[in-house]
Formats: structure tokens, sequence, C-alpha cells
């Protein structure tokens, strides 16, 4: 599958916002390319900068961007696992 060219995507996140979101940037971000460990680190990027979550009694607004973060990266190891060397996503 590594090399693949990815057609469209969705990407959506609860917990980060008011609502759940679609998160049309990072949706876009993939589209057309590659899967990638430097693309998915982009998507990342985006997806956070989309998002706005708060302090709760669930977690700081901190855990919360690096638990989507790390729930996007642990995603594409499972579906794309000969995609990335090991330890490229962390």
């Amino acid at each position: 599958m590594a090399g693949q060219t990815v057609v469209s995507t969705r990407v959506s996140a609860g917990g980060v916002a008011p609502v759940p979101l679609l998160l049309r940037g990072a949706s876009a971000c993939l589209a057309g390319g590659k899967i990638s460990a430097a693309a998915v680190r982009e998507l990342a990027a985006i997806a956070d900068s989309e998002i706005a979550p708060i302090s709760d009694v669930r977690g700081s607004a901190a855990y919360k961007r690096s638990l989507l973060r790390r729930l996007l990266f642990a995603h594409f190891l499972e579906l794309f696992p000969d995609a990335f060397a090991p330890g490229e996503l962390l």
C-alpha cells in the first residue's frame, strides 16, 4: 500500500471543540498525494490548527491536542504499516 495515491479523505474529531468537527483542511491535505510520514505529520499539524479544545475535568487542552495527534498517527500506522519505518511517526 505504500506509495499509493490518496483519492479522498475525511478527518473528523470529537471532544476538541463545542461540537464534533469535520476537519476540512486536514481532510483536503492528503487528497492527490501519497501516504508518507511527512504527509501524516502535515495532516496532524493542520488538524491541530482546526481544533479549539478547552481544559475541563476530562483533560487539559494540551492533552486533548496531543491525544488527537497520537490517534491520527495510530490510525495511519494501523492502516498502512508498510508505509512507515519504525518510530517514524512519534
